[in-house]
């Protein structure tokens, strides 16, 4: 019986530390999410504030590309009110794609 009650003792010791470990372990994660997501925004401030100094299209998508090539991003898009659209990688959109009418670009 004092066997049971010590492994018994002993799971519930075992429970609590790996809960605290585990806890620690999920914030350092959420502190590494944290600093990577705060990093991205930035990036995309900077990145918005330089397509607003910019005036061609073309220098725009030259940028996207580049940002995708660098490995900053998967894949970034620009819509304008025109319909006009600029991804980063190759992807053409069909024929009836209209970008002011997709919720992110409503979002934004």
């Amino acid at each position: 019986m004092i066997v049971k009650k010590q492994i018994i003792i002993f799971i519930i010791i075992q429970f609590i530390v790996f809960s605290n470990l585990y806890a620690q372990i999920k914030e350092e994660k959420i502190d590494e999410y944290n600093i990577w997501l705060d990093t991205k925004k930035t990036i995309i401030d900077q990145i918005g504030e330089k397509f607003i100094s910019i005036s061609d299209i073309k220098e725009i998508e030259k940028e996207c590309i580049k940002l995708v090539e660098d490995g900053l991003f998967l894949d970034i898009y620009v819509a304008f009110s025109d319909n006009t659209i600029i991804f980063g990688d190759p992807w053409i959109p069909p024929e009836d794609f209209v970008p002011i009418e997709r919720p992110w670009y409503k979002l934004a």
